[in-house]
């Protein structure tokens, strides 16, 4: 629906017209009215209208001062004037300014409404024709950019001469030489099934967005997830910020950027491309939403064995003497080499996992008491789903079971920490703030290894052991006490008396009211 203004000092002309046409059934919206040309320019500066209806003899500033300023600063909008018999003459020379027509005093509804159609018809041209001009526009703009996607992905392959690029889409290095960029969603696996796309999906969204924010530059093109960027300078990291920015906030997704050497021959294209691609690939251990320049940097190291038996000879000779803090410390040095040596998902896992298995079969060697517990612990493979904070955390869990394990045997370890824990748990049940990090706080150990332990022990997590414990305090209270629900609520360690009479009812398989009265029932008939 087009816009319209009204600019007319006489109210029961300007009332008048608004009354007896329906602006809205030929296609307008009456967005505004006003009484002199100066408050019309205010109303077309905030409203920006397709159509303006002007009287010519205003206050102030007049129709054709209007027309005049009107036609500078919005030289799209249309112009109407309106005019008596007087004032014809004055009228026709006003068309010199190029204003759209004019309508003689006094206005029919009719007149108006044709004057509508005509200018409605003239604005849906114009649209039309803006539409198929833009549209031609943004396929050339697209055809171009695809020729010079698929002129950067032959040359990166090696299947187009690089030093063709020029000739071939426009592009050649400048004084400051180039670099080549490769974004990695981080955890692309996760982010997608967090999303419910498939990988494909954000990548395709990644490679969109990077062709906006490179093209925009000017002097940065994109293909897929790599960009590359001439008249180098400073300009790399901006690029790579700015795209991690823009990712984060519109596809909600890390990313982490790979930033090659600097070249200034083309002819270095594909050995540069392909030397950031192979380190790219070897993203296990990088932290989210790094930038890694990979100057200097060979292509893609692995762990020298020596170092791995090194590393395997120390942690299993820790968990053997039961020394958890130096075992943890040979866990965390472990992955910080790796991080370091750009590893692949699969050598990092099966270094792990030997290392793992190595542990537990040093512990089962002692002794048998967690056997069982050691070989169900799953420590996760590092993947797109699964980044190194994770594994790390996994890393640390199984490191404490395996000290608990020796330590029991060497000492009922466990037994005397499990003896803690009940203790400290009924002693504040009621608490209604009572929390697993509570009670791991109050022993010094971490939640993943007590769960463990807890769970080994009393084939329950510490929640369903805290809601029994609470649900066995709410019976008692209810059979031997007359206190009201509420009150028996937050003895039992539940703030909210509804939230407690559903937790009750799901375990009992009664309300609150329900099992009290049954009690005093059964109580009574035994009093008889």
């Amino acid at each position: 629906m087009y816009r319209v203004i009204i600019a007319e000092d006489e109210p029961n002309v300007r009332e008048g017209i608004a009354k007896t046409v329906d602006f809205a059934a030929a296609g307008f919206s009456l967005c505004g009215m006003c009484e002199n040309g100066r408050e019309a320019l205010a109303l077309m500066e905030k409203h920006r209208p397709e159509l303006v209806i002007t009287d010519i003899r205003m206050p102030v500033m007049d129709g054709i001062a209007l027309a005049e300023e009107a036609k500078e600063r919005f030289p799209k909008t249309k112009i109407v004037f309106l005019t008596g018999h007087s004032e014809f003459e004055y009228a026709k020379a006003a068309v010199a300014l190029k204003v759209n027509d004019y309508v003689l005093k006094p206005i029919s509804a009719k007149i108006l409404r044709e004057l509508l159609a005509r200018i409605k018809q003239e604005l849906d041209r114009e649209t039309e024709e803006l539409q198929k001009l833009t549209q031609m526009e943004n396929k050339l703009t697209r055809s171009e950019q695809i020729m010079r996607e698929d002129a950067l992905r032959a040359a990166v392959s090696g299947q187009l001469p690089p030093e063709a690029l020029t000739a071939e889409a426009g592009i050649s290095p400048q004084r400051n030489g180039y670099r080549v960029l490769i974004f990695c969603v981080d955890r692309l696996a996760k982010a997608a099934a967090k999303q419910s796309v498939t990988p494909k999906d954000i990548n395709a969204s990644l490679a969109q967005l990077a062709g906006e924010i490179s093209g925009a530059d000017g002097t940065a093109f994109a293909f897929e997830n790599t960009v590359l960027i001439l008249n180098d300078g400073t300009k790399a990291e901006r690029m790579a910020n700015k795209i991690q920015r823009e990712a984060s906030l519109s596809l909600g997704v890390s990313l982490s950027v790979y930033v090659s050497d600097q070249e200034k021959d083309l002819a270095a294209l594909p050995a540069l491309f392909q030397k950031t691609a192979e380190i790219a690939a070897l993203n296990a251990m990088i932290e989210d939403g790094s930038v890694i320049f990979t100057e200097g940097l060979g292509k893609g190291e692995s762990m020298p064995e020596f170092h791995a038996k090194r590393y395997n000879a120390e942690f299993v000779k820790a968990i053997r003497q039961g020394q958890g803090n130096e075992a943890k410390e040979v866990v965390s040095a472990m992955l910080d080499h790796m991080r370091r040596k750009y590893l692949s998902y699969a050598r990092i896992n099966v270094y792990i996992h030997d290392m793992a298995a190595d542990a537990a079969e040093a512990v089962e060697e002692l002794t048998e008491t967690c056997a069982d517990n050691l070989r169900t612990f799953s420590i996760p493979e590092i993947s797109d789903s699964v980044g190194p904070d994770e594994l790390k955390a996994s890393l640390l869990a199984f490191t404490e079971l395996c000290i608990s394990c020796i330590n029991s045997a060497k000492g009922g370890f466990s037994r005397l920490l499990m003896e803690r824990a009940e203790e400290y748990i009924r002693a504040n049940f009621a608490s209604q703030d009572l929390s697993l990090s509570d009670v791991c706080d109050f022993l010094s150990v971490s939640q993943s290894y007590f769960s463990a332990l807890f769970k080994a022990k009393y084939h329950k997590t510490f929640l369903e052991y805290l809601t029994d414990l609470r649900i066995e305090k709410a019976k008692s209270l209810l059979s031997t006490t007359d206190f009201k629900l509420y009150e028996i609520a937050e003895r039992s360690g539940y703030a909210d008396p509804h939230y407690f009479s559903v937790i009750f009812k799901k375990h009992t398989g009664m309300t609150p009211k329900d099992y009290r009265n049954e009690k005093h029932e059964i109580h009574e008939k035994h009093s008889l």
